[in-house]
């Protein structure tokens, strides 16, 4: 009896004491499982995470790669506006160079007038001088017979004035070699336009190499009428790259175009000459 009333108590009490090992079991079960499921979740957030992070440094990079365009875009929006300002001024100035360009051929146009009128009046001046001379000299010889003028000696020459026309022949060397130049000048601005060659005035030559030669000229004038019709022009390095034989090429007629350049060629050589002696 003593027995029993000593065992239940201290069987109640590893009764409660099992039951509570088995509820903390199941406490530290259940704890291990929210561990567990933490752990899980710890590493899908760490991955979350490291997709975030790679994610801002991709947006990172992009940002840096867009201020990057974006400050290049403003450079070249820049150096086109420049660009645009350059080809504003550019316009201007082409403007500017065509209204002088215009009023330089209006001004040319005005002074070719000019010189024309002038040219005609000498030529006038010169026929009016010349008609007064043969009424002088006609007044004068009148009693000397016909036959007697038929038998003057033509003078020296006399065939290079058959090429001339009435109103060159009338006019003096110097006149005439001043139209020569302003005929060339005007003439070779448009080659492939050129129907005649302007010669210069030929006058006869004292020197015997040019009469043997005359044959074998192009030109009625010789090296020596080339150099007088010349010897008062300063730019004779322009004048040389007009006479370049190499630009008649643009005429069409094949025949005319030979004689041309036949011409330009002995007229450029004379140039050259010209201008080795002046540089020497």
């Amino acid at each position: 009896m003593s027995y029993a009333r000593f065992t239940i108590p201290l069987f109640a009490d590893l009764t409660s004491a099992n039951i509570a090992v088995e509820r903390c079991t199941r406490a530290h079960n259940r704890a291990q499982r929210t561990l567990q499921h933490a752990e899980r979740e710890e590493i899908i957030e760490n991955a979350i995470l490291q997709d975030v992070t790679q994610q801002l440094k991709d947006t990172l990079r992009m940002s840096i790669h867009y201020h990057k365009i974006k400050l290049e875009f403003d450079q070249r929006t820049a150096a086109y506006l420049a660009v645009e300002q350059k080809i504003v001024s550019a316009l201007s100035a082409v403007r500017s160079a065509e209204y002088g360009l215009w009023k330089a051929e209006a001004n040319k146009k005005v002074a070719e007038q000019e010189y024309y009128e002038n040219q005609a009046a000498a030529q006038r001046e010169e026929r009016e001088k010349m008609a007064r001379e043969r009424s002088s000299y006609h007044g004068t010889s009148g009693r000397e017979g016909s036959s007697s003028h038929q038998r003057r000696p033509r003078p020296t020459g006399s065939h290079t004035k058959l090429h001339q026309s009435p109103g060159k022949q009338q006019l003096t060397h110097a006149q005439q070699i001043a139209s020569f130049l302003v005929y060339a000048e005007d003439g070779f601005r448009n080659y492939s336009t050129l129907t005649a060659f302007p010669s210069p005035p030929a006058l006869p030559c004292r020197h015997q190499e040019c009469a043997s030669t005359r044959a074998d000229r192009a030109l009625d004038a010789c090296c020596h009428d080339i150099r007088t019709a010349f010897a008062g022009v300063t730019n004779l390095k322009v004048w040389r790259t007009i006479f370049h034989p190499d630009r008649f090429c643009a005429i069409k007629d094949h025949g005319l175009r030979i004689e041309a350049q036949r011409k330009a060629q002995e007229v450029f050589v004379v140039l050259s000459d010209m201008m080795d002696g002046v540089s020497g």
